[in-house]
């Protein structure tokens, strides 16, 4: 990636195209948009309630201990939006691009995919220590 490329994702980061989606009742953000690229603090909470905590499969941390992640990349057009997001810990944020893993949101929760070298077909897991029940469909 070029020098100039590299300096046009950072100023992205200063973005500002207007949508918006607010909750009915509190009229809290819980929809940015393409509008910031960090989620708000009502979209934090609404994380927290959701994802439990880390939703990579396996990690127990607590969302306190967490960090909030896009999904696909904020840079790359996508919005910070609740489908978008999902809790990390420090940790697993760090590292699991580069040990090919993937997330994907459906069916109300993140979703992980494995690399081929842990499971060839790379069948989507979840991570059940926060959210053991049922999903939702």
């Amino acid at each position: 990636m070029s020098c100039r490329w590299r300096a046009v994702r950072g100023l992205s980061d200063e973005a500002e195209i207007v949508r918006t989606v607010f909750h009915k009742q509190t009229r809290e953000v819980l929809s940015l948009g393409r509008t910031r690229r960090l989620a708000s603090y009502a979209q934090t909470l609404a994380l927290a309630a959701r994802d439990g905590g880390c939703t990579f499969p396996g990690c127990s941390k607590s969302p306190k201990w967490c960090q909030r992640h896009h999904i696909v990349d904020w840079a790359n057009g996508d919005p910070t939006d609740l489908p978008n997001l999902a809790l990390l810990c420090p940790f697993h944020h760090a590292r699991f691009a580069r040990h090919g893993w993937s997330a994907e949101y459906k069916h109300g929760r993140v979703w992980w995919r494995p690399p081929k070298i842990i499971d060839p077909e790379q069948k989507p897991i979840l991570n059940i220590r926060h959210r053991a029940g049922p999903l939702i469909t």
